[in-house]
């Protein structure tokens, strides 16, 4: 199952060491970088501002807990 809120088209590198994801934490944020270096979460552009605003904010309401996943995209820019 396809996740619709990851961009699919950010190409991830290979992580040949990484561990597999077991429980996924509900809380989880997960940030998009494609290959030309614009952010989105949830396939939204954001600005650096409002990534910072957004990051500041989850951990004022949830504590420093709350998984932040940083996918970047494999890929050279063309």
């Amino acid at each position: 199952m396809q996740d619709k809120a990851n961009d699919d088209t950010i190409r991830l590198a290979m992580a040949p060491h990484g561990k597999a994801v077991v429980q996924k934490n509900p809380l989880e944020i997960n940030v998009d970088v494609d290959a030309a270096g614009r952010v989105s979460i949830a396939r939204m552009p954001l600005s650096g501002e409002l990534l910072t605003r957004i990051l500041r904010k989850t951990v004022a309401e949830y504590g420093t807990d709350v998984p932040v996943v940083i996918r970047g995209d494999g890929q050279d820019e063309a």
